[in-house]
């Protein structure tokens, strides 16, 4: 398998473009190219290149860049040597030698003081193939590498880097280990991980908040967010690479949430959720919308999340190419009949909203309250998904469920209807 152009884009056009833009050093050989041609072509074909093999972005668009300049400097570029070379690049990631790595970064979760009180954390636990493990600060060997990645990373987050005292503000350490080809694959797989822990800890409290009323500087609906840098280390806590990854939503750190009142009612939640996600036909679906719930909830900016909560439920009721009828409706349907009409009103007063957010950049003061009414549709549906999953194959069956008729004669009706339809056509 290799990598292939996509439809629909004149990929000769962006080739013979890269091409006029090149530029070759006479006396050294190498080769650039001219003004601000080649970003903007280099970022077109990210769009036009699907690739054979699953790899982060970031590598993506490094293979991208890469091939540009080796092409440029070995032949003309043309569609034919551009992808060829996209291939190659492609292949080589896939036999780079798997090597172990570890993530390093903070949790808003409080740090136990005292060893004879409560713990606030585990130990440690595993996910997808991967071990987290919590602590109150880094080991010695990890803390330096860390350190020195949050020095380089101050200066693009927003906010100060959350506090080491008093000791009620500072945030627990978390490390998770992780086994892949590049550092890009080790940090993306390692964040999915910890962001699938934490969207499970976070749908816990907050379907339990059904709304709340905020003054003043805007926090994210979860309580349980990453702290704003994580640095990738090699095993003996050495770092495995100069980069750092950063939480772009960071704003500033949150006070620390204390689990300990709650840690066994938290854990025996997970464990649930867990249960059913393993025996689940469509598990990798529902797990990567646990992480979209999760990362829109980590937003301070409430109409950002507000959008991309509505995104993720069309994709739980999979109306996303439908009319907003259809997701109004499946959304609707897992309701009791007394509340299902009300319902469908707040459904729709939410659709409008998330129009004129779209179309008009309109935001309301009244934003958190919509948020928190989004927020419980999308949980409805997120938990229903998980716990249904033992009776349907795909998330388009589960979601094509919740459009029959919810009304009980006319289902019946239908059914008598499917009936006579099975015996004509001589299933039956």
């Amino acid at each position: 398998m290799c990598a292939e152009w996509k439809a629909g884009y004149d990929i000769r056009l962006l080739a013979s473009r890269l091409e006029k833009a090149k530029r070759v050093n006479k006396s050294t050989g190498r080769v650039s190219f001219d003004g601000f041609e080649s970003p903007d072509v280099v970022t077109v074909l990210h769009s036009t290149v699907r690739f054979a093999e699953k790899l982060p972005e970031l590598e993506q668009r490094n293979i991208i860049w890469h091939s540009a300049f080796a092409v440029a400097q070995a032949e003309r570029i043309t569609k034919e040597s551009l992808i060829t070379e996209i291939s190659k690049r492609e292949r080589a990631c896939t036999i780079r030698p798997v090597t172990p790595y570890v993530l390093a970064t903070t949790l808003s979760v409080r740090r136990r003081l005292f060893t004879s009180r409560p713990p606030e954390l585990p130990a440690r636990t595993e996910i997808s193939g991967h071990r987290i493990t919590f602590d109150a600060h880094l080991p010695k060997h990890f803390r330096e590498g860390h350190r020195e990645a949050q020095e380089r990373g101050r200066n693009v987050i927003f906010g100060e880097l959350p506090r080491e005292q008093p000791h009620w503000e500072r945030y627990s350490a978390v490390r998770v280990s992780a086994r892949t080809r590049s550092t890009e694959q080790a940090a993306e797989s390692a964040l999915d991980a910890l962001d699938l822990l934490r969207g499970i800890w976070n749908l816990y409290f907050n379907r339990r908040v059904p709304w709340r009323s905020s003054y003043g500087k805007r926090n994210p609906i979860n309580e349980i967010v990453l702290g704003p840098i994580h640095s990738l280390h090699k095993p003996s806590g050495k770092l495995a690479t100069e980069r750092y990854w950063w939480s772009a939503e960071y704003a500033g750190p949150r006070k620390p949430i204390r689990l300990a009142p709650e840690l066994e009612r938290l854990r025996s939640f997970e464990r649930l959720i867990r249960r059913y996600l393993a025996k689940s036909s469509y598990r990798e679906d529902i797990e990567t919308s646990i992480r979209r719930y999760n990362r829109a909830l980590d937003s301070p900016h409430w109409n950002t999340a507000f959008v991309q909560l509505w995104g993720l439920l069309e994709h739980l009721t999979d109306t996303t190419r439908m009319t907003y009828e259809n997701t109004i409706r499946r959304a609707a349907f897992l309701y009791h009949k007394d509340e299902r009409y009300y319902n469908r009103q707040i459904l729709k007063h939410l659709m409008h909203y998330r129009n004129r957010v779209v179309h008009a950049g309109y935001e309301t003061d009244e934003i958190e309250l919509h948020l928190y009414q989004l927020k419980r549709f999308v949980e409805r549906l997120l938990l229903f998904h998980i716990f249904a999953t033992p009776s349907f194959s795909r998330r388009e069956d589960t979601a094509q469920f919740m459009h029959l008729p919810a009304d009980l004669p006319e289902l019946q009706r239908q059914m008598r209807l499917m009936r006579r339809a099975l015996r004509y056509h001589g299933g039956a």
